[in-house]
């Protein structure tokens, strides 16, 4: 007897039963799934953050240097050093 058969010839508390269980079964497929996606959607909004952080050390390294060549004045770098050290630790988080 093929399963179709077996779950027609059953009782109706058995069919009931059956489909209950089946039930609570895609509540948890449809759980585990809601996990994984939400778990996937936070790694990927770090990721977001950290890159933005890593393109603001850059533009800022940039402004910096840019500064320097216009101006040729050694005290307009000053502040790389600092944002050096802050992209750095920006890739290390990334990694």
């Amino acid at each position: 007897m093929s399963m179709f058969g077996w779950f027609k010839s059953s009782s109706i508390r058995t069919r009931i039963f059956i489909l209950i269980v089946l039930g609570m079964a895609g509540v948890g497929c449809v759980a585990v799934s809601a996990k994984i996606s939400g778990v996937q959607k936070n790694r990927y909004m770090n990721v977001l953050k950290q890159s933005q952080a890593i393109e603001a050390g850059i533009l800022q390294i940039m402004t910096v240097e840019e500064r320097f060549i216009s101006t040729l004045d050694p005290a307009a770098l000053s502040g790389l050093d600092e944002s050096r050290k802050r992209l750095s630790s920006a890739l290390g988080e990334i990694r």
